[in-house]
Order: C-alpha cells, then sequence, then structure tokens
C-alpha cells in the first residue's frame, strides 16, 4: 500500500464536544487545511476512567489501532497537547520501529504557561522527527532545553472564517474601540483597565466569564461570538495582553507572551484589524515590521500612540492587515511549513 498523510487529534473525551478547549478552533482549521493538502484526518477521543492506568491503557490501545489503520512509512502531523504524556512516548517509539515519520505541531506548551514540570513536554519532544512551533522565539526555547529535534516556526496560525470583511468606513468609525477576545476568566488586567482613564478610547471585551465579572468606565462587556463570525465583534484594533497589570505583561504568563503567536492576534488579522501587542512578546517584531499593528511597553501609553495614528495611516494599516488576514483565512501559513 502507499503511504499516506495523516494529522491526528489525540484528546480526552467528555460528554459535551464543545466543552473541549484542545478541540477548538485552532485545532480544527488545521484538520481543515491538513485535508486541503491530501492528509487524512484521524481523532482519537481517550476516555477518562477512575483509575489512571486503565486510561492510559485505552489510549495506548487507541493509538495502535489508529497506527495499523494505515500503511507503513507514512506520514503524521500529530496536534499537540495530546491527552496522555504518558503513552505518548511510548506511540513515537512505535512509529520510529515502523519506519513512520512524525511531526509535532504546537498548540500550547501548557507546562511553560503554568510554571510546571517540563520534562514530559521535552521528551516528546525529542522522539519526533520535526517539530512546528509558533515563532523562532519557541524554537530556541526548545532547542535550549536540549532537544535537537528540527523545528521550523509557522509564524501565525490560520484562521478561517464564514464572514466577510467589515466595511473600512465602519471600522473608521470604531478607530477609537479596542476588541479584546479570549477566556475572560484568566486575565485579571480588566480590574486596573477599568479604573485606569484612557480618555476617549473604549475596550470592547468578548468572551466567557464568572457570573460576578463586572467591568466599568471605558471597558463594556459585549458577550460571546462564534469563533467563525468574525464580523460579530466591534472595535477597530485588537489587543492581546496578558497579566494582571496594564503596565506590563508580568509573570508567567508574560513570559509565555515572549514564546508564542497568540490565536488572538490571528482572529484579529482575519478580521482585518490591526492589533496591540506588548512589546517583549515574540509577535512584536512581527507586528512592527508588517506594519499591521502596534507595539506598547504599558497599555497607558494607548491614549497617545493611537491619537497619533491619522485616518489615512490608520486606512493603510487596514489594507496591509486585509492582505495578511487573506492569507489567514486560506491556511496560507501552514500551508507553505508542508512539504
Amino acid at each position: 500500500m502507499k503511504a499516506k498523510k495523516v494529522v491526528v487529534n489525540q484528546t480526552i473525551q467528555f460528554k459535551d464536544y464543545s466543552k473541549v478547549c484542545a478541540l477548538g478552533k485552532a485545532r480544527d482549521d488545521v484538520n481543515r487545511t491538513l485535508s486541503d493538502c491530501g492528509y487524512d484526518v484521524e481523532m482519537i477521543l481517550c476516555k477518562q476512567y477512575p483509575v489512571p492506568f486503565l486510561s492510559n491503557l485505552m489510549g495506548l490501545l487507541k493509538n495502535v489501532a489508529m497506527i495499523f489503520r494505515h500503511p507503513l512509512g507514512s506520514e503524521y502531523v500529530v496536534q499537540y497537547p495530546v491527552s496522555s504524556k504518558v503513552i505518548f512516548p511510548w506511540v513515537l517509539r512505535l512509529q520510529r520501529l515502523l519506519g513512520n515519520r512524525v511531526t509535532i505541531l504546537v498548540h500550547d506548551i501548557q507546562t511553560v504557561r503554568n510554571g510546571r514540570d517540563l520534562s514530559p513536554d521535552l521528551r516528546v519532544f525529542r522522539l519526533a522527527c520535526r517539530i512546528l512551533t509558533h515563532t523562532d522565539a519557541m524554537s530556541r526555547w526548545i532547542h535550549d532545553h536540549g532537544v535537537a529535534t528540527p523545528t521550523e516556526s509557522i509564524q501565525l496560525f490560520d484562521y478561517y472564517t464564514d464572514d466577510d470583511f467589515r466595511p473600512k468606513e465602519d471600522l473608521l468609525r470604531q478607530k477609537k474601540e479596542i476588541a479584546f477576545a479570549g477566556y475572560l476568566r484568566k486575565s485579571s488586567f480588566f480590574t486596573p483597565l477599568s479604573a485606569y482613564d484612557f480618555k476617549d478610547l473604549t475596550f470592547n471585551l468578548y468572551g466567557k466569564t464568572d457570573d460576578d465579572f463586572h467591568v466599568s468606565g471605558n471597558v463594556r462587556y459585549l458577550g460571546v461570538f462564534q469563533s467563525n463570525h468574525t464580523a460579530a465583534v466591534e472595535g477597530g484594533w485588537g489587543l492581546v495582553w496578558d497579566g494582571t497589570s496594564i503596565d506590563t505583561c508580568e509573570g508567567e504568563l508574560g513570559y509565555y507572551l515572549r514564546l508564542i503567536a497568540s490565536h488572538k492576534l490571528s482572529l484579529y488579522l482575519a478580521m482585518g484589524i490591526p492589533v496591540i501587542v506588548w512589546k517583549e512578546s515574540a509577535e512584536a517584531e512581527f507586528v512592527t515590521r508588517e506594519g499591521v499593528g502596534i507595539a506598547v511597553s504599558s497599555l497607558k501609553e494607548l491614549p497617545d500612540r493611537m491619537s497619533a495614528i491619522s485616518d489615512e495611516e490608520y486606512g493603510q494599516m487596514l489594507d496591509r492587515c486585509r492582505a495578511q488576514g487573506e492569507v489567514l483565512r486560506h491556511g496560507g501559513m501552514l500551508k507553505r511549513r508542508i512539504k
């Protein structure tokens, strides 16, 4: 049989598929792109049993069954993280033994974000044939931790959407409105954001949050939106920020921004709007070089920075964002890394 190309999602099985963050938008878009490139899509849903050994055993058996459904010498792209880092090194060893090539496509390195033991992730990375990372900074981080596996960065995640770009006239009217979309429960800089005087700027927040979530001042909570319907988001700018402070992105979340390509950034560019990023983030150089937004050290800089941008300059920025957004809307960033 002729060798195949296979993209694998190995994730925890929940009763409600829609509640699984790991089976979300970014992974679906990868499946779509690689399917367009001739890959078979394999979903491995691993049930969690009360006894961890049983969970790991059943997960291992599902992986082995999947491998033997395909010819020897096949090429696999595995979306990472996986449901169990205990069994996955054994899966990778079996793949190597059978002459298969495995590329790890990294969505998240949870141990870095949460400040936990890195060794399970590093063990997986060492056994892969290739690693697709977010950014060059993430590639350097992996190599600095003793992993010799070849890496390539995708720079930005692709982002498919069912909606057209919003009219430029509408965005010009919302030039002083800044959208922030994400999991609001983990972002705690909204309290100082509400307290600070941002003059004529308004922040529009989107995403799931707690019942007691309250904002005031220049900050508005506008609920949730379907990830494929980008035109539902109001705002002429998109914000990528994390942590507890508006002065900087501090702590473990700030450190993580130095490595990753935030999926928020892809959302905003797929919308065709310019972005605001932290000056020390991994994507700051890309954003400023390509002219698709601005990089700031503190959110307190925004009133002066944004008032200095004329309507003509903003319109030119919109054109560049739309050009980049077209690439993301058609899977262009990943396609150039799939050989």
